[in-house]
């Protein structure tokens, strides 16, 4: 019996790793990877779920999921098991992979508004010298961003390579091109930072 419950435990962490793949966990203070993840996924099967004209009730009917964990799953309680997300998808007449890749594409999509938002204000301080605490919240976004681009890029691939889906190849280019922004802006952030300021943001190391 105790064997049962640890295969079981293995089982339901697996299914869930299967869907955390497409998220990676944030700095301290920005929200769990967790938390995201299933706000981002929970979103997707409500939006589907409308989209079809469907009530919570009638999925769960439809479905074999209780209705309980359709309603958890959609406000974000919890990251779903990929066997739940694949009885949801069957019922609602769309591959599994649907529900992940979207949320990951969404993310993509906030990640790059950061980037490039992160980019101007970088290259505006430069330019115009603010006081250094605020030079410094520039530079505390510019780290948490890190490489994060480039990351989500593969995560999304990988993804859909596992699940036989399809990524939006144009939005992957996007996320390249901010990638690449942020490492070339990198040695001239480093280098103003030291001469107008007098040393090295701690994230620098």
């Amino acid at each position: 019996m105790e064997a049962q419950s640890q295969h079981k435990q293995a089982e339901n962490t697996q299914g869930r790793n299967h869907v955390m793949l497409y998220f990676r966990q944030k700095r301290d203070g920005e929200g769990s990877d967790v938390s995201d993840a299933a706000t981002l996924v929970g979103r997707n099967v409500k939006r589907i779920r409308q989209e079809r004209g469907l009530g919570q009730i009638a999925l769960s009917e439809y479905s074999g999921v209780a209705q309980s964990t359709i309603s958890n799953l959609e406000g974000g309680k919890h990251l779903p098991h990929r066997a739940t997300l694949r009885k949801l998808a069957e019922a609602l007449g769309v591959d599994a992979g649907v529900f992940i890749m979207e949320a990951a594409e969404e993310q993509a999509r906030e990640l790059l508004t950061r980037a490039w938002a992160n980019v101007g204000v970088l290259e505006h301080h430069m330019a115009n010298p603010p006081d250094e605490a605020t030079f410094d919240r520039a530079l505390d976004e510019f780290w948490a961003i890190g490489s994060r681009p480039l990351e989500l890029t593969l995560q999304i691939i990988e993804g859909a390579k596992a699940d036989g889906g399809q990524y939006d190849k144009d939005l992957l280019a996007d996320l390249i091109r901010a990638e690449m922004a942020l490492m070339k802006l990198l040695p001239r952030v480093e280098k103003f930072n030291f001469a107008q300021y007098g040393h090295r943001h701690k994230a620098a190391g």
